[in-house]
């Protein structure tokens, strides 16, 4: 459930013990959540985008800036959209990136961004 009309996302989460996700080597910049909260993304200023599973407190899904055609430096924001079908970065290489989130795979990549 997602409910963001009362401004409450979660509402429904059940949380005991904190846990601890470790991945990044520079500060987050940005966390989104799945709606079905099975998963959430975080990105950071060392360039990395990960994937965590809630239920194994895994990561799944790892991009790195020295993959060729992934973000080359800093990633300042993320989101997800409505349906989790797909994730959208931008980082300090003046770039936007779709990501497929079933396929994990980076779909495009929109060049030339300033601001």
């Amino acid at each position: 459930m997602y409910y963001e009309k009362t401004g409450d996302k979660y509402a429904d989460m059940k949380f005991s013990e904190p846990v601890v996700y470790k991945g990044h080597t520079k500060c987050i910049t940005a966390v989104e959540w799945r709606n079905d909260k099975e998963y959430f993304y975080s990105c950071s200023k060392d360039g990395s985008i990960i994937k965590w599973n809630t239920e194994t407190k895994k990561k799944e899904f790892l991009s790195y800036g020295k993959e060729a055609n992934h973000h080359q430096g800093e990633i300042l924001t993320m989101s997800v959209n409505h349906d989790a079908t797909y994730l959208v970065t931008g980082g300090t290489d003046s770039t936007i990136k779709l990501w497929d989130l079933k396929s994990n795979q980076l779909i495009e990549t929109l060049r030339s961004h300033k601001g």
